[in-house]
């Protein structure tokens, strides 16, 4: 995923930067940094840091890859305090970081009025396939719990227009059927729980009924699991995802 997110960026640039080797790379949501060291290797960018919360991802990622990486989240105090520290940054990157943020057009608006020149990629998931799991799957403990947005091809460039951002390539990713499965089980689990909360509801919540829902959900379940024995296994490069690469409005491309 790293390398297909990358050669997205490599890309990109080479389609409207003259000087190939002049970017100054700034990753949020960076993991172990397999994106960082992927543009490092690759010799086109000049410098490079990630920032991720994951004090375990950060020892692996230096140790292993090689790169710098900080701990910190994403937010405007953060990004205030890498401004000051590193004007020369031209490229920030937000790898399925912006679907967690409370406010997104606020941090994009920060980046659009702190830093200067630069680059702008986004990966997120796709809603067009993400935004009825997203709908029913809200258990807390679950990463779908954990998105306060989703975003389609639309509203991510009316988000970036909005905030003065020119979209330069977009693309779109990953397998329609991802979700299937997924949607299938939490649907399921749904409807034993409030079939539960309706015979609390009626008065009918005896023995005899709990057994006899228990039984139809384990049929159901056991059905349900050995249909999907036999279909096609998903990885997270099937997830559909949108990338987007953008630049601030009235970039200055140097000679």
């Amino acid at each position: 995923m790293a390398e297909i997110q990358s050669l997205f960026i490599i890309d990109g640039l080479k389609k409207n930067l003259k000087i190939p080797d002049s970017i100054n790379y700034l990753e949020f949501g960076a993991g172990r940094g397999w994106v960082l060291s992927f543009l490092q290797k690759s010799g086109f960018i000049n410098s490079g840091v990630g920032y991720d919360p994951d004090s375990v991802s950060i020892q692996w990622g230096k140790e292993f890859l090689h790169v710098n990486l900080k701990k910190g989240f994403l937010c405007e105090d953060i990004v205030l305090e890498i401004v000051s520290q590193n004007p020369e940054i031209n490229f920030i990157s937000l790898i399925h970081v912006l679907e967690h943020l409370q406010s997104p057009c606020e941090i994009i608006k920060t980046f659009q009025q702190n830093f200067k020149n630069h680059f702008l990629f986004l990966e997120v998931p796709d809603a067009d396939y993400e935004g009825y799991v997203l709908k029913i799957d809200t258990f807390p403990s679950s990463s779908m719990g954990q998105h306060f947005w989703s975003f389609s091809e639309t509203s991510l460039r009316l988000l970036l227009e909005k905030n003065n951002y020119d979209v330069l390539l977009l693309e779109k990713d990953g397998n329609s059927h991802f979700w299937d499965s997924r949607i299938e089980n939490i649907v399921l689990w749904m409807e034993f729980f409030n079939g539960r909360k309706k015979m609390f509801n009626q008065g009918e919540f005896n023995v005899k009924n709990i057994c006899k829902s228990d039984v139809i959900f384990i049929i159901n379940y056991l059905t349900m699991s050995l249909k999907n024995y036999y279909k096609k296994r998903y990885t997270r490069l099937d997830l559909p995802v949108i990338r987007i690469l953008a630049r601030k409005k009235n970039f200055i491309n140097c000679d």
